[in-house]
């Protein structure tokens, strides 16, 4: 599932859920790295939109990530 998730959202866009989800599961599997790389690859997607990003920052946080 991660695996593919990180291979299609990059490419496709994807929902903000679903660059949630892998998120999530990159701190499920204990791997802050490509958690945080998979949350800028969230923000480059939903650059232009506030209300997303602000979504995605909060998320961050709650996982204990930064938004830097």
């Amino acid at each position: 599932m991660v695996e593919g998730l990180a291979e299609r959202l990059p490419a496709d866009g994807g929902e903000l859920n679903e660059w949630q989800r892998l998120v999530r599961a990159y701190m499920v599997l204990g791997d802050k790295e490509s958690a945080a790389k998979a949350l800028k690859g969230a923000q480059a997607a939903f650059a232009s939109d506030a209300g997303q990003l602000e979504q995605l920052s909060a998320f961050a946080k709650s996982l204990g990530l930064t938004t830097d």
